[in-house]
């Protein structure tokens, strides 16, 4: 996820040895049963549930997580069973707002979401899930996997998350540690993906590299030693944001019921030979079975008998003697039936285009009406600039070059804010430019406005910052939040000796969570050398007023 659901995991023994179950019937297929493949290197599948029943099959799934019936403190939904509904091929992960008491905690909304970890778990492979999710503030769509394993280190793998507040953006994110570090990269697609049906979300986890897919296209890949090894169980959940989270919260405007729809989950494992498919087969092909595809050889040419069966057409006979022999017929080329499985073309262009921001330049004051505009190229061809403000998309895409755009600051409170653009290709690679901060200031500053004063060196045995801000911060944050409040906040830390740098990103990374957990320790507000402590290294209640109350 793009912030670990909770600090609490519960592992179960991992057993290395499956049973091997068909459920037929249900559209359930657990493990390879038959040795007829493509005869080299490819994909086996391992599992697959098509969601072809009536009701979810806890055989394989179980509706409810390994620890409780809520995913953290950045959650407010409990995980009711009844919220998990299988019909019409698909599976329905409801969100509602109802009053119900699961575990002896009243939870005001709940969810749906499956997880196999008591039934099924893989290291390695091609895991992927066909999904529709839905549209509203507080929804927090996600499939990822976590480690089922007595002494396995947390790691977390999210091949989909999708906050509300960037409803068109697909989080893809790396877990591992104790301390919760992370790697993460996203996607953005031209409109929010809710608006646009189903999409195939995947992750091809290999030794040491992860690579993301979004509809059989590469969207990112991490390479290093912290790629996890620890077989991992599947879980999928449409999870409703708290206060103050990085993915929103539900308000007036927020649909109940909305369902998050499944139409299948598979997982496939890389075979060195005797696969049962060259490559992952897409949605529209013939649904995949552990019982691999009969590949039908192609057609020989007919054999000749020894009696024609018919009078042959001979050539003319030539006028005169003929200097050479004439060259033999050639027989017939036998044209290969195609094999009955297509495919994903492996065949993609994975290089994202470059874009830089070439007006304003960095830290510039900027009023009125101002022009903002951008360099950008690829190897293909750019398809589209956008200019982002706070990371949220100004004005509309611009499809031609000179990239540019007239911008009335005059919209926009007074204040300091991150100003990026990205490029997309017609791949749906996508390129971003180096953030940079520019101040608006428009006649009098608006006294509701946040005003971030520029950090100063840190103090050499930190304690009180030693410029006050005016900043008063408002609501919590954690890993993965974004804005002018994490600025602020990043700032503060600096001048308080905690953040290591004067290194101001405006998003709540591991040098701002290391930064936090410094201050609280410091403060006295948690105590050092419990990772599981709920908001140790997050922005909550007493760590934002102890922030405020030293001037932050």
């Amino acid at each position: 996820m793009g912030a670990v659901r909770s600090g609490i995991f519960k592992f179960f023994p991992f057993f290395s040895t499956f049973f091997i179950i068909a459920f037929v019937a249900s559209g359930i297929l657990l493990f390879k049963t038959s040795s007829a493949d493509t005869g080299g290197a490819g994909w086996d599948l391992t599992f697959s549930d098509e969601f072809n029943g009536t009701s979810l099959n806890t055989n394989v799934w179980t509706p409810e997580l390994t620890w409780g019936y809520n995913g953290g403190s950045s959650e407010i939904e409990g995980y009711a069973p009844d919220d998990v509904i299988e019909s019409g091929g698909q599976l329905h992960l409801k969100a509602e707002y109802r009053t119900l008491t699961l575990g002896g905690t009243t939870y005001n909304y709940t969810s749906g979401m499956i997880q196999s970890s008591v039934h099924f778990n893989q290291a390695y492979g091609y895991f992927e899930m066909r999904a529709q999710v839905p549209a509203g503030d507080g929804y927090w769509p996600a499939f990822w996997m976590l480690p089922d394993m007595s002494g396995a280190a947390q790691s977390e793998i999210d091949a989909l998350e999708i906050s509300s507040l960037f409803p068109q953006r697909a989080y893809m994110t790396l877990h591992w540690g104790y301390n919760s570090q992370s790697a993460q990269g996203n996607w953005d697609s031209s409109s929010a993906l809710s608006s646009s049906g189903f999409h195939v979300y995947a992750v091809d986890w290999e030794p040491g590299v992860i690579t993301w897919y979004i509809d059989g296209v590469q969207r990112w890949q991490y390479q290093s030693a912290n790629v996890p090894s620890t077989p991992m169980y599947l879980l999928a959940d449409l999870a409703i944001g708290a206060p103050g989270s990085w993915v929103g919260t539900p308000d007036a405007s927020t649909p109940f019921p909305s369902t998050m729809d499944i139409d299948y989950i598979r997982v496939y494992q890389k075979v060195s030979s005797g696969a049962c498919y060259a490559s992952i087969p897409g949605p529209n092909d013939p649904i995949p079975s552990t019982i691999c595809p009969v590949i039908l050889p192609p057609t020989p040419p007919p054999t000749p008998t020894s009696t024609p069966t018919s009078t042959p057409i001979l050539p003319p006979t030539p006028t005169s003697t003929p200097t050479s022999t004439p060259a033999p017929v050639p027989a017939p080329v036998p044209v290969p039936i195609p094999s009955p499985v297509p495919t994903y073309s492996t065949s993609y262009d994975n290089q994202p285009p470059t874009i830089l921001i070439t007006n304003p330049s960095a830290s510039s004051t900027l009023s009125g009406v101002v022009t903002l505009s951008a360099d950008a190229a690829d190897n293909v061809g750019v398809v589209y600039v956008d200019f982002l403000l706070n990371n949220s998309i100004l004005g509309v895409p611009i499809a031609n070059a000179p990239y540019a755009m007239s911008w009335d600051t005059r919209n926009t409170p007074n204040g300091r804010y991150l100003l990026s653009a990205q490029a997309y290709d017609g791949a749906g690679n996508r390129g971003i430019a180096p953030e940079i901060f520019v101040t608006i200031a428009n006649g009098v500053a608006n006294s509701t406005s946040p005003v971030v004063s520029s950090p100063s060196p840190a103090a050499s045995g930190g304690g009180t910052p030693t410029t006050p801000s005016s900043y008063v911060f408002t609501r919590n944050l954690s890993i993965g939040s974004r804005g002018s409040d994490v600025i602020a906040l990043q700032e503060f830390l600096f001048k308080d000796g905690d953040y290591p740098a004067d290194i101001v990103t405006g998003y709540y990374g591991a040098l701002t969570v290391a930064a936090v957990k410094s201050f609280q320790v410091r403060y006295g507000i948690i105590n050092y050398g419990n990772p599981s402590t709920t908001g140790f290294g997050s922005v909550g209640p007493r760590t934002r007023a102890k922030i405020n109350g030293l001037g932050g």
